[in-house]
């Protein structure tokens, strides 16, 4: 799977539309007349049925049925994206439309499956797929929307609860191997602009109403590590220490009001979290 960075020359290519709504604000007016057509058709009695039929799955049934609609709804709209026409220019380099093949989203309604329309360069140059650069898939094809909910069930489950949450309350979901795909990526990203991102998030952010006092604990558990190659050195398999700290926000009851929680795998002299820590 090609993914592209962001072009917003693709996404302004879109249909003009109209300056009065927003497309949230159309797909709500919309939604509302489907919604008045389907009760004329008697939509409330048919699911009080389910639920006579059966309390334990009914809410599940019709959960299925309205997830299949916005796969396929999701499924044309992808396809739309996608299809540029037979060229598209971005940042001044044409493209022109070679294939059309089979793709894969992970969204959060479940897998979607769709045509993507692939364009190659006049010149010389990698091949593009807009729909997968308009989408902004992740690792794993998931969609910036699936991939923020996997990332916050990896925070406190394994990668199989992770997969188990996702069945259970979505009725289908990306993979283990896929989740672990996706955390291994997200690691590296925040790893090289951890020290940004972290600056940012502390630009947005206000001591809690009450706080008296601030917490710092540094801590570390032991880990079994796999053997690995630092330079030409070759080490074995061992225990090393994992770096844990924390900043806390405490009120004058002795009551922790909010906390930042701060990890680092093992690392001689913990000098990355102790730096983290003076940082926050």
């Amino acid at each position: 799977m090609t993914i592209m960075p962001h072009e917003t020359d693709l996404c302004k290519s879109k249909k003009q539309t109209d300056v009065d709504q927003s497309p949230e604000q159309k797909l709500a007016a919309l939604l509302q007349k489907v919604f008045d057509h389907a009760e004329d058709l008697g939509l409330s009695d048919i699911v009080a049925d389910l639920y006579r039929e059966d309390s334990l799955e009914a809410e599940h049934r019709f959960q299925e049925m309205v997830f299949g609609f916005s796969r396929a709804t999701l499924k044309r709209s992808f396809e739309t994206l996608g299809d540029q026409g037979p060229t598209l220019s971005v940042k001044d380099q044409s493209y022109h439309k070679v294939d059309v093949t089979a793709g894969n989203a992970m969204t959060l309604f479940g897998p979607v499956e769709f045509k993507r329309s692939r364009y190659r360069p006049s010149g010389k140059g990698a091949s593009m797929i807009p729909a997968e650069s308009i989408l902004g898939l992740t690792t794993g094809g998931m969609t910036p929307a699936a991939a923020g909910v996997s990332m916050y069930l990896m925070s406190s489950l394994t990668a199989r609860e992770s997969e188990e949450a996702w069945r259970k309350f979505c009725g289908q979901g990306p993979s283990i191997s896929s989740l672990l795909r996706l955390a291994a990526q997200v690691g590296d990203e925040m790893e090289a602009c951890s020290g940004e991102l972290l600056s940012r998030v502390r630009e947005r952010e206000e001591l809690p109403t009450g706080t008296a006092s601030l917490m710092v604990s540094l801590d570390g558990v032991m880990m079994r590590m796999n053997a690995e190659k630092v330079g030409e050195t070759e080490t074995k398999a061992g225990w090393r220490e994992a770096s844990c700290g924390v900043v806390g926000f405490v009120d004058a009851a002795g009551n922790m009001l909010d906390a930042r929680c701060f990890g680092q795998l093992p690392q001689a002299g913990k000098q990355t979290l102790k730096a983290a820590l003076s940082s926050e």
